[in-house]
């Protein structure tokens, strides 16, 4: 989403962007700066509570083909807010979601239950792929995303499908259209990825 944690202000810093400050006793102070106020904080003595409820990791070994495609047959749910519940897979969000589905060539709004071995082997190598390289990149900066003392993450001059509604299908040269599924702004190729 948005947001950033931050060890040091700026004279441009304004408190009414902040939802949280931590006080260390022995300094620094954590700024937690939240534009459009989604991010939470919550304090733990454990991981224990967050862990139930978080879903598979998708770079790690438990996250495997056989596991998604045999979790992928329990669900009919759309695939798009099955793949963004982070009690399914933890870490996927918006743009790596039409991304993955668009290079398995998936439609968003295809019923989990009905994707066969070969496309969720496709959607799997996908999501492990995009996320890779997504980290290599630092991340994706469309609005106000940063990392470390304020870079920006690379990754969105590699997107395929997000945010390029009207340009054309890297794959078929079909104009991409954004759609809404499950209330979020969805970027799709109409023939690759047909429903």
């Amino acid at each position: 989403m948005t947001g950033r944690l931050l060890l040091n202000l700026s004279e441009d810093d304004k408190p009414k962007h902040f939802t949280a400050i931590i006080y260390f006793k022995d300094k620094p102070s954590l700024y937690f700066k939240d534009y459009r106020k989604f991010g939470r904080l919550y304090y733990y003595d454990s991981l224990d509570y967050i862990n139930t409820k978080l879903g598979v990791e998708p770079l790690s070994k438990s996250f495997t083909r056989e596991w998604l495609f045999k979790n992928l047959q329990n669900y009919k749910r759309q695939l798009k807010p099955l793949l963004l519940d982070q009690g399914f897979i933890a870490g996927l969000g918006n743009i790596y979601v039409d991304e993955a589905l668009w290079f398995a060539k998936l439609h968003p709004q295809q019923i989990g239950s009905s994707v066969n071995r070969k496309k969720s082997n496709v959607l799997h190598a996908a999501i492990q792929r995009l996320l890779q390289t997504a980290i290599d990149n630092q991340g994706t900066t469309i609005i106000n995303f940063y990392f470390g003392e304020g870079e920006k993450g690379n990754f969105r001059e590699q997107l395929q499908v997000f945010g390029r509604q009207n340009k054309n299908c890297p794959h078929c040269e079909t104009i991409i259209k954004k759609i809404r599924v499950a209330q979020r702004g969805t970027h799709i190729c109409p023939r690759c990825q047909h429903l």
